[in-house]
């Protein structure tokens, strides 16, 4: 069982915090979707970033993505991410 959610650095709607904590509480796997994509969504990563998330890849030498992914799952050992869904054919 798991709730899927869309949840990222960028996008948290009203209560998904409290589905979070739940979720990590009753042992239930949360999965957002979006959250290495931002406002990309459908499209793949977007093309802009929030400049803190930039920074901090710079900080880093990581890409925004590898941020996004990482901020993603240090949300909790029950958070799991979609790293892609898009085609597979290399571009």
């Amino acid at each position: 069982m798991c709730v899927q959610n869309r949840y990222g650095i960028e996008v948290r709607p009203a209560g998904s915090e409290e589905v979070l904590r739940v979720c990590g509480e009753q042992g239930i796997a949360f999965v957002p979707f979006f959250a290495i994509a931002g406002e990309g969504r459908e499209q793949g990563a977007c093309a802009t970033h929030d400049d803190a998330v930039t920074e901090i890849a710079r900080a880093h030498g990581a890409s925004p993505a590898q941020v996004r992914l990482a901020w993603t799952l240090q949300r909790g050992p029950h958070v799991l991410a979609i790293p892609g869904t898009g085609d597979p054919r290399p571009p």
